[in-house]
């Protein structure tokens, strides 16, 4: 009897340890809560692809159809996108920012092949996940026990196997906690610190004029970005200058002016599926501040 204390004991010890890892990962902002968008950090972790997903996944980077992603496939489709009218347009890119996308090329190929086969796009596919409002309030309401829009770790720890049970179909047994994910999670802080002589904070010191890829990014989250800076519903911005960093998809820095005066900086982040979402606004700069990691 005993026995089987100690083993459990040791168990649920092993467990909390993890479950404290991950909450780490994913609380961004060191508030010691889990709110807000870093929710999804925390339901990527637990997402299980479907092969018929990883499968349409794929088919985004294996352009020449051999179920593989070669370092080429992985430059063009992360560069190419499609304007309103259809068409396809593929922007250059800088020797800088080509040896960015090389880097994360290089930490997806697992196995060191110079291609990425479908176990290495599903891993990649898991981390792009981001959940549906329907699936964010759901864990919501299994994880936030006292109901105040946090979730605290002891919150996360009681409410694990809950979670687990409710969403059985769509999410693995255990919670991922492997070193990779955690590198590509890794806090911002710990980013800033990887500056090298070719980006600043891990951003391209290439900073390029506003354009139509740039522009389109900014206008898919247009609504969240006015409301962000107390503007009315439907304000549209324009993109003066822009740069990029390579990030589990993109994440582009903007520099936006509103009206004739209004300038501010938007981090956006385009995900491999091309899904754009808001990060994080800077008020109020001037038109000789730089665009730097933020």
């Amino acid at each position: 009897m005993s026995n089987v204390k100690s083993k459990s004991s040791k168990k649920t010890q092993k467990q909390i340890a993890r479950l404290n890892r991950v909450f780490n990962a994913c609380d961004k902002n060191h508030s010691g809560a889990i709110e807000g968008k870093e929710l999804q950090f925390l339901i990527r972790r637990w997402y299980r692809p479907t092969n018929a997903e990883v499968a349409a996944f794929m088919r985004q980077f294996d352009l020449d159809d051999n179920r593989a992603c070669t370092f080429d496939e992985y430059v063009k489709a992360l560069t190419t996108f499609k304007t309103d009218s259809g068409e396809s347009v593929t922007v250059s890119v800088s020797d800088r920012m080509l040896e960015e996308i090389r880097r994360d090329f290089d930490r997806l190929d697992l196995d060191k092949s110079g291609e990425l086969d479908l176990d290495e796009i599903r891993h990649v596919c898991r981390r792009s996940y981001v959940a549906p409002p329907v699936v964010v309030d759901k864990f919501k309401q299994v994880l936030d026990l006292n109901v105040d829009g946090k979730i605290t770790l002891s919150e996360l720890v009681a409410a694990f196997d809950k979670v687990r049970e409710k969403h059985e179909e769509l999410f693995s047994d255990e919670i991922d906690v492997s070193s990779d994910e955690e590198e590509d999670d890794a806090d911002d802080d710990d980013k800033k610190k990887q500056a090298s002589a070719s980006t600043k904070g891990g951003v391209s010191t290439n900073v390029r004029d506003g354009d139509d890829e740039s522009q389109a990014v900014l206008d898919a989250i247009a609504d969240e970005v006015a409301k962000k800076l107390n503007l009315k519903p439907g304000t549209k911005g324009r993109v003066l200058q822009y740069t990029t960093q390579v990030v589990n998809g993109m994440n582009f820095f903007l520099k936006v002016r509103f009206g004739d005066k209004s300038l501010h900086h938007v981090r956006a982040h385009r995900s491999f599926t091309r899904e754009v979402t808001l990060h994080s606004v800077q008020r109020n700069k001037s038109v000789s501040d730089a665009l730097e990691y933020f």
